[in-house]
């Protein structure tokens, strides 16, 4: 919702902040009142080529989405306020009506000053109506496909279709880089944009139809978005998403869109992928004993903080040959045999599973008997040499190696009529299965998200 346009006798005049030195010097324009300024700036400072104002404007909290802009004047006179930085909702509330914007700046010392900003396009209403003679309520007065701002910042007349800035003056943006990474569950994560000049104002940019990550289910961001500018940087946000789910390696693919008014062009990396790579994955094992070795795969899934394992055998179980391997074949429609007490981290593994079959055995008896494996990959106490342990990991998926101890228990199914058991102690080896690239597709229309 574009907000109405403020009237002059309200806005024209609004109070001004000059920064020099240590510190911030607060002066009103001439004529400035308390009641017709209606922003009063408490604080301002200037640090690194930022300035950070802190002032007061309920309005902000009551309509966030309402358009303001900060204006620069290196010597007050009335025609130098040429710089304007938008600020829009890029703001922070500091508690009550006090909000606080940090924006770039061109100078150390200056003097500043706030306006409503219908149009949103970097202008405020009283220099757009007073000095400039263009809408307010209008980005672009003489709808000739470039902004009143970048009109006024190219030197032709933003109230004249005739009078066209060349393309070379509006903005380039493009990602800063072409691809990045990130693990599954990651939460909000910020793709860099980077700009060739100056710029104020939103960009817009798309969820294309390339990426093979679910919108949805693996990530969160809107089909077609906007994202604001104050200076040369921006970001877009992305929410990764968690689940229990092994998958290949899925992309996000967004795309830059040029500005159908003129404010900004696209540059060379139009395009951004970023590479999920998952939390969940499947996993190679082997155990190894003074009574043999034997092979097992096991998946260990993460999400939220939680963790979960499920035993799986090898291709050579069958159900010919249900105590042939250590690892049965489950029953029907469960995928693996569960661990209990999982612990998974970037540095320690743990669990202990349920009771598996393991057929019968002449020395415990002629009863079934069942199998218990507990696994410890556990970091030893400092002076302790005797615990076997070891992790790997990479900077894309965290561990990818590990080892520990195992501690094996064979025991009849009624252990009340046969107290007899069986343990046996080992190492167990595990190998993060590498996952595929999913292909991204080829669209076969130009269809948009």
């Amino acid at each position: 919702m574009t907000p109405p346009a403020c009237k002059p006798t309200r806005c024209h005049h609004l109070l001004a902040a000059l920064v020099g030195g240590l510190g911030g010097l607060l002066s009103a324009l001439p004529g400035t009142s308390q009641a017709q300024a209606g922003f009063q700036v408490d604080r301002i400072s200037y640090a690194a080529g930022y300035v950070t104002l802190e002032f007061t404007d309920s309005r902000l909290l009551v309509d966030p989405l309402m358009g303001h802009a900060l204006e620069y004047s290196d010597t007050l006179r009335a025609g130098s306020w040429t710089f304007t930085y938008l600020l829009g909702t890029t703001f922070s509330s500091l508690g009550g009506a006090k909000c606080r914007v940090t924006v770039q700046a061109p100078n150390a010392r200056g003097f500043y000053r706030i306006g409503v900003d219908s149009d949103r396009d970097g202008l405020t209403d009283p220099m757009e109506t007073s000095i400039l003679g263009t809408n307010p309520n209008v980005a672009d007065t003489d709808a000739d496909g470039f902004s009143d701002l970048i009109e006024l910042g190219s030197g032709t007349l933003p109230t004249t279709a005739l009078s066209r800035p060349p393309r070379g003056v509006q903005p380039g943006v493009q990602f800063a880089a072409p691809t990045s990474r990130c693990i599954e569950g990651a939460g909000t994560v910020l793709v860099p944009v980077e700009l060739d000049r100056l710029y104020s104002g939103t960009l817009q940019y798309v969820v294309s139809v390339m990426s093979t990550a679910s919108n949805g289910a693996d990530f969160t961001a809107p089909q077609t978005g906007t994202v604001a500018v104050n200076g040369t940087t921006a970001a877009i946000p992305v929410v990764i998403l968690d689940d229990l789910v092994v998958e290949e390696v899925e992309a996000i693919v967004l795309e830059l869109r040029d500005d159908a008014a003129g404010s900004y062009h696209t540059g060379a990396f139009q395009t951004h992928t970023v590479l999920l790579m998952d939390n969940d994955a499947n996993w190679s094992g082997l155990f190894q004993s003074d009574v043999g070795e034997t092979s097992f795969r096991l998946r260990l899934l993460r999400s939220g903080g939680q963790a979960s394992a499920l035993l799986i055998p090898s291709a050579t179980s069958g159900a010919t040959h249900l105590g042939g391997q250590l690892i049965p074949p489950p029953p029907a429609g469960q995928a693996g045999w569960e661990l209990t007490n999982v612990t998974w981290t970037a540095s320690e593994f743990s669990g202990v599973s349920v009771a598996l079959p393991a057929g019968s055995s002449r020395l415990l008896g002629p009863l079934p008997l069942l199998r218990t494996l507990a696994f410890a990959a556990v970091a030893p106490a400092p002076g302790v040499s005797n615990v076997f342990y070891l992790f790997k990991s990479n900077d894309s998926f965290g561990p990818v190696v590990i080892g520990g101890q195992f501690t094996e228990t064979l025991a009849s199914s009624q252990p009340a009529t046969t107290p007899l058991q069986f343990i046996n102690h080992g190492y167990f080896f595990l190998t993060r299965e590498a996952p595929v690239m999913t292909p991204l597709p080829i669209p076969t229309t130009p269809a948009q998200p």
